[in-house]
């Protein structure tokens, strides 16, 4: 298959099953454009490792350690070729439409700094995925009054409910 068109990385520590239905769900709605996985593990002790390694075109990074999540992201990041890149949780599953349709959004959309999927919950209903970004004031009320008081007006502001 040519050069990936889109890649895709995923973290991993121990997420046992749903890693390989995670796979199979990128590998299943590519849409028929080339893709490449890379599935960074930070030292999993659960097998899920082995899982990754058994499918074809996987490309596994092994840590010997969980070095978090963001540590490892950019590991995958940097082991990627594709123009295009979709950072995915291990316990995600590609359900509806396919990467291809993915990636024509991206092409249409050449200004984007990102764009992402709608998400839902196992139930169905819509998981908030995205939230806008706040003026530094509003931030930095989040950040010092967030944690002691969570209804204060700029963490309300900031966050999604419902």
């Amino acid at each position: 298959m040519g050069s990936p068109e889109l890649s895709v990385v995923v973290v991993n520590y121990n997420a046992g099953p749903y890693l390989g239905r995670c796979l199979d769900s990128v590998a299943a709605s590519s849409g028929g454009i080339p893709i490449e996985m890379v599935v960074v593990d930070n030292g999993s002790s659960d097998g899920s490792d082995r899982v990754a390694a058994q499918r074809p075109g996987v490309r596994l990074i092994e840590n010997r350690r969980n070095i978090g999540f963001a540590a490892a992201a950019n590991i995958g990041i940097r082991a990627t070729d594709g123009p295009y890149l979709l950072l995915l949780n291990p316990d995600a599953e590609i359900v509806t439409g396919t990467l291809a349709g993915f990636v024509k959004v991206a092409d249409e959309h050449p200004d984007a700094a990102a764009i992402g999927p709608l998400v839902r919950n196992p139930d169905g209903t819509i998981q908030p995925s995205a939230r806008r970004v706040p003026g530094t004031f509003e931030a930095l009320m989040h950040a010092f009054l967030g944690p002691v008081a969570p209804a204060n007006r700029w963490t309300r502001a900031y966050t999604i409910s419902g």
